[in-house]
C-alpha cells in the first residue's frame, strides 16, 4: 500500500504553487482595496518558494552535468516568458469579459500547474511502504 510522503522541500513547492491559483480565485472577487493588498501576500509566498526552490530543483536535476548555469537560465526564461504570455492574455481576457473573468483564467492555468508539480515531481509520488 503506497502512502504520500513528502519531503519539506516538496510540501513547500506545493504550497507556493497552490498559492497561485487561491490568489486568482480571491481577486476576481475582491473589491476592497485593503483586502487586496492582503490578498498580494499570497504572491509574495509564491515568489519566495519559487526563488529559493528552483535554483536547487535545477541544481538536483543538472548534478554531474556543467549545465546548471544555463539550464538555470532557460528556467528564468521560461519563467519571464510565462510572466509575459499571461499578462498579454490576460489583458485580452479582461478586455473582453472582465477582471473577473481574467483572474479566473489565470487561476485556472495555476491550478493546472499545482496538478502537473503534485504529479510530475518526483518527491511528490507516492511511494510505497516498506
Amino acid at each position: 500500500m503506497g502512502c504520500r510522503d513528502l519531503g519539506p522541500p516538496a510540501s513547500i513547492l506545493l504550497l507556493g504553487f497552490s498559492a497561485l491559483p487561491i490568489r486568482g480565485i480571491l481577486l476576481a472577487f475582491a473589491t476592497d482595496p485593503f483586502l487586496i493588498i492582503a490578498i498580494q501576500l499570497f504572491d509574495g509566498l509564491g515568489a519566495a518558494v519559487f526563488g529559493v526552490l528552483f535554483p536547487l530543483i535545477v541544481a538536483d536535476v543538472t548534478q554531474n552535468t556543467g549545465h546548471y548555469t544555463t539550464s538555470l537560465g532557460l528556467v528564468g526564461l521560461a519563467i519571464g516568458g510565462g510572466a509575459t504570455l499571461s499578462t498579454a492574455l490576460a489583458g485580452l481576457v479582461a478586455d473582453d469579459l472582465g477582471v473577473g473573468a481574467a483572474f479566473l483564467s489565470l487561476a485556472a492555468v495555476g491550478l493546472i500547474a499545482t496538478a502537473l508539480v503534485w504529479a510530475l515531481m518526483p518527491e511528490t509520488r507516492v511511494r510505497a511502504n516498506g
